[in-house]
């Protein structure tokens, strides 16, 4: 995810930069979101175009992005930055997403990669009736910290992230259809996970 990370700031850095942004959050100083813009701004921009698929809307919802951020900080205190931010962009676009399709159908990669995961696991309903949401996410995380680490890549730019599965292929240098490939493997294999672990698919 580093590659959304703008030019001019070494990845070394990163970690530096995110304690003195989270600092100048807790001071309540404005550069913090000077400063967060210049080091995270494509990538919380790119993320919300992949859930919302129209400009102007992730223009609109990268502005509420960054007030999320400023009344989140304090009182969190992130210690990895960039997983946070993720995290609020995330829930921030599909809120204005669930918002916008109220009003009119919006076309959405985070819409396409979504079904096409659950796709397999058609009682994924189910499964969350019989077990709390929280269990079924660790059992994802378990599952994906046992993945070589293109593999784990894969599946986060993918559902995670929204990334459309040629953009994917072009960051490693294969064919779309290698990584559908290489996506219905790592859903097979999360199946399996998921029921020898007690979730009936």
């Amino acid at each position: 995810m580093e590659k959304y990370i703008d030019d001019g700031f070494a990845a070394e850095a990163v970690k530096e930069s995110d304690e003195e942004i989270v600092s100048l959050f807790w001071s309540r100083d404005e550069r913090a979101l000077v400063l967060a813009n210049r080091l995270y701004g494509r990538l919380v921009y790119h993320l919300c175009f992949n859930v919302l698929g129209d400009r102007e809307e992730s223009e609109e919802c990268q502005n509420e992005v960054w007030l999320a951020l400023w009344n989140a900080i304090p009182p969190a205190r992130p210690a990895f930055l960039q997983g946070f931010l993720i995290k609020l962009t995330r829930r921030t676009a599909i809120d204005r997403l669930r918002i916008c399709r109220a009003a009119k159908r919006v076309p959405s990669e985070l819409t396409v990669s979504t079904e096409e995961l659950y796709h397999d696991l058609k009682n994924a309903p189910s499964a969350e009736e019989k077990f709390e949401q929280k269990r079924l996410s660790q059992l994802i995380s378990d599952f994906l910290k046992t993945l070589p680490a293109r593999k784990r890549y894969v599946f986060m730019d993918r559902y995670y992230m929204a990334e459309p599965v040629e953009r994917i292929a072009k960051t490693l240098g294969i064919t779309p259809s290698a990584v559908y490939k290489e996506l219905a493997a790592i859903k097979k294999d999360l199946k399996k996970h998921l029921e020898e672990n007690g979730v009936i698919l």
